[in-house]
């Protein structure tokens, strides 16, 4: 069909009042044809659309209709340089704006066009592409402390402008202006925006209290399904769409936002923290009890693997507190005779508890309720905390806690590189005394690993103990619901065979017919 006379005939239609619920289709397709057509025009046209004043029909669409445009203008000359305000320049600035920060040769791009324009649109992008150590810092400091809140890009000015303050070593500046603006009432911050300068305000903490009180955030939405139609409104998908949960009403809002741990705390908390700086944050009333709950139970699990029986007792109490149901086992844990008694009560109880793992998670955590149930997404006690060396991606089959605490998405901004590094607050001697235990626990490896081995030597030294079954069958439910991750040793194998061969009997051998 003649592309010219479909645009013809589509016009017709959309201009048409009679034909009112085929009208925002006709001129959906009429961009179509029109992108086809003529893509610098309608560039413009689009261009004009989104930086006017009027509302515009079918945002969305014509969001995605410019953002499918390409357009590069890093390396044409200055005299050739798009005009602001032009179809040309906004796509200039979308392309610049998308690219990852601190990319040098952007950054100069976003900067010059900034020096050239003095836009705030270009303010926002040389701000937000400007690497921590950019020689124009100073420049777009000043430039941004400028912008006054009405302005609607005053929060991105402001997150950016403390970015740059705190990397130039001016933290004390850094931190009154991430605390203005999160205290000033006339500009109130979307969840989003407020746990990103938490996350800022969170680097610049003076102490460990200061750190955890900003270490707290709220989930934007927390959902069950990934289809948006079970938890966004019916509405949020136009005045006649239909959706096959709308009717329940439940389904319409999403589960309430309880404060979680985002994944920069949670990292740090797991190895930037001595075991015994976790201990102590786990009684901090700077976060809520829900949050104290799980550092308590990293911090015990912790001590368990590590056979450190001090931190391991003066929790014991409070883990009792939090986890009722299992104090019975904590209970053989605290009041254990030996050092060797101890360690198995405490690996024992963790056998039993799919929820346990000796570190901190970030967000809702696994995907079932209550710390003794299975995931089905093998989401029970903990993978490889280091990648073995020398694997080559295409025969990497394992999982592995480095590898997955990368720091990404908007967080990314504050933690270039996706590494998260160790809190300001702490001393030398902090510091390489948390990186010594965390390199200690590593050692441990997986679950399976740390767990098997402890049953197993437990079990060689005493038989007779009436939890030794029980904790074999473990041993292989373990094996088969827990991360999955190659072992030089076959733990589940070894526990089963162990299990049939001295105890035929026992219930949980006839519970445990297979060891894969």
């Amino acid at each position: 069909m003649d592309l010219r006379a479909a645009r013809t005939a589509l016009e017709k239609i959309a201009n048409d009042p009679a034909d009112e619920d085929v009208r925002v289709s006709a001129r959906g397709l009429e961009g179509f044809v029109a992108f086809r057509l003529d893509p610098p025009a309608r560039a413009k046209q689009l261009a004009a659309e989104l930086a006017g004043a009027a509302p515009v029909a079918d945002y969305g669409g014509a969001v995605g209709d410019f953002t499918s445009f390409e357009a590069k203008y890093t390396d044409v000359a200055p005299e050739a340089k798009p005009s602001a305000g032009s179809g040309e320049d906004l796509m200039d600035w979308v392309n610049t704006f998308a690219l990852p920060a601190a990319a040098p040769d952007k950054t100069n791009h976003a900067i010059a066009r900034w020096s050239e324009t003095h836009s705030v649109p270009w303010l926002v992008a040389a701000l937000a592409q400007a690497p921590d150590n950019s020689p124009s810092a100073a420049a777009l400091i000043e430039a941004a402390a400028k912008i006054e809140p009405a302005n609607p890009a005053y929060v991105t000015v402001a997150f950016h402008r403390n970015r740059l303050l705190a990397s130039a070593g001016k933290r004390d500046e850094a931190r009154a202006g991430v605390e203005a603006t999160l205290g000033n009432a006339t500009v109130p911050l979307s969840v989003s925006s407020r746990n990103l300068c938490l996350a800022m305000r969170m680097q610049l903490a003076t102490n460990l209290d200061d750190w955890l009180k900003y270490a707290v955030r709220t989930p934007v939405v927390t959902i069950t399904t990934d289809a948006p139609e079970a938890w966004a409104p019916a509405s949020a998908f136009g005045a006649n769409a239909k959706s096959e949960f709308s009717d329940t009403g439940s389904f319409d809002k999403p589960a309430d936002s309880v404060p979680l741990f985002d994944a920069d705390a949670a990292v740090a908390m797991t190895t930037k923290f001595s075991l015994a700086m976790l201990a102590k944050a786990s009684s901090s009333e700077a976060i809520p009890p829900s949050l104290q709950k799980a550092v308590t139970q990293a911090a015990w699990t912790r001590a368990v693997i590590v056979h450190d029986s001090t931190v391991g007792l003066e929790l014991s109490s409070r883990m009792k507190i939090y986890f009722p149901d299992r104090a019975a086992d904590i209970d053989a844990y605290a009041t254990a005779k030996t050092d060797e008694e101890r360690n198995f009560a405490g690996v024992f109880a963790i056998l039993k508890t799919p929820g346990w793992a000796p570190l901190v998670d970030s967000g809702p955590g696994r995907d079932v309720d209550g710390d003794t149930k299975l995931s089905s997404y093998r989401q029970n006690w903990w993978c490889a905390w280091v990648r073995p060396p020398g694997v080559k991606d295409d025969e990497y089959d394992g999982n592995d806690y480095g590898s997955e605490a990368k720091i990404e998405g908007p967080l990314a901004a504050l933690y270039p590189g996706g590494a998260v590094g160790s809190p300001e607050f702490l001393s030398a001697t902090e510091r390489e005394a948390a990186a010594n235990e965390f390199a200690a626990l590593a050692a441990t490896g997986t679950a399976a690993k740390a767990l098997g081995e402890a049953v197993l030597a437990f079990a060689k030294v005493h038989p007779d103990d009436a939890r030794v079954p029980e904790a074999l069958h473990y041993v292989v439910r373990l094996t088969r619901f827990g991360c999955y991750g190659k072992t030089k040793v076959n733990y589940s194998k070894l526990a089963f065979e162990l299990l049939h061969a001295r105890y035929p009997k026992s219930e949980w051998t006839k519970q445990t017919p297979y060891w894969y």
